[in-house]
């Protein structure tokens, strides 16, 4: 969906504008169009995932200039763990290969 511009009339007051209940609908579409966000159409956010919505597409983190990317924990297939220099399994008895 495009963005939704609210009309706002040639003059204050002056009832060429949007409705009050017209301008709170375009007001709610463009927030809900917010809330499930897509970037030039390859990648959408929406809760907590970042998905690339092209098959086989990678989606990379590039800082600018000196800065980083930065992870507190980094949890990879749901049983590596890296965390303050230490990698480990995350499942009992799961054989670890370098």
């Amino acid at each position: 969906m495009t963005r939704q511009i609210l009309d706002i009339g040639s003059n204050a007051n002056d009832g060429s504008g949007d409705t009050l209940r017209a301008a709170m609908q375009k007001v709610n579409e463009n927030f809900a169009e917010l809330y499930n966000v897509s970037v030039d159409n390859y990648i959408e956010i929406s809760g907590n995932n970042i998905t690339a919505t092209r098959s086989n597409d990678n989606i990379n983190l590039v800082p600018a200039g000196t800065g980083v990317v930065t992870m507190p924990i980094l949890t990879v297939d749901g049983n590596i763990n890296i965390t303050d220099n230490v990698i480990k399994t995350t499942q009992s008895n799961s054989d670890l290969e370098f």
